[in-house]
């Protein structure tokens, strides 16, 4: 499975493809990463450790309908 990477422009690219497919599609988008900047685009993050759950947030911001 190919990875995003650091956001350089070609791996913001790809994110924006598939944000704008999950919306035009009304799809959910599962995206798994250990980057907490790639993860502030999302409208809910679950944080786990060791596979247990340390959060559930829904992000503070109007989701588009």
């Amino acid at each position: 499975m190919p990875t995003l990477g650091p956001l350089v422009p070609n791996g913001q690219h790809a994110l924006d493809l598939l944000m704008q497919l999950q919306r035009e599609e009304s799809t959910t988008l599962s995206l798994v990463t250990h980057d907490r900047e790639l993860a502030e685009f999302a409208d809910r993050v679950i944080t786990l450790r060791d596979g247990s759950l340390l959060s559930d947030e829904l992000a503070d911001r109007e989701m588009e309908v």
